[in-house]
């Protein structure tokens, strides 16, 4: 008993942020220890936190490999997730825990955000704002002796299609 360990989750109720980590039972005020969580924790108010179990497990190992299939690279990528790095190692996830972790996933897809609800519908980006995507790409092409940033860039200023300059541009 004094080993049990649980897979959390700590949402902020706020933003709808959350973290997910892996703490023993010792704590029950536990939030987490993720250097964006504190720092949201200390913006926010710790009250304006809460946290829910998705999974305990009878040993850390357990709940630490339960951890990584949930907190990968695509999770940490979501501008909802606080956790920075990938989570877990080693151990085995029982098939109950499994279905929590699939269904915590699901839950951060929101279908209500697609087609016309997206507050991104019908909206384009400028030019400028791709153009410093493609500058930040860091790589540049040569057509017809002259450098650009990119295809479109190019094509953009030439006013020729995209599909002629990829013919003949240089990547440098």
């Amino acid at each position: 008993m004094k080993d049990r360990h649980i897979l959390y989750k700590t949402t902020n109720i706020l933003n709808g942020k959350y973290y997910f980590g892996v703490h023993n039972l010792s704590d029950p005020s536990y939030l987490g220890s993720g250097e964006a969580l504190k720092k949201a924790i200390k913006k926010h108010g710790i009250e304006n936190f809460q946290r829910e179990t998705i999974s305990e497990f009878e040993n850390s190992e357990d709940a630490y490999f339960c951890e990584g299939l949930l907190v990968d690279e695509e999770m940490i990528s979501r501008k909802k997730c606080y956790n920075m790095k990938v989570g877990g190692y080693g151990g085995a996830c029982p098939e109950e825990s499994r279905e929590k972790i699939r269904k915590s996933k699901l839950g951060d897809k929101n279908p209500n955000k697609s087609g016309e609800k997206n507050s991104f519908f019908g909206k384009n980006h400028s030019e400028e704002q791709k153009l410093k995507w493609s500058r930040s790409r860091g790589s540049s092409i040569l057509f017809e002796g002259e450098q650009y940033h990119s295809i479109r860039e190019a094509a953009r200023v030439l006013k020729k299609c995209r599909k002629t300059i990829s013919k003949t541009a240089i990547k440098i």
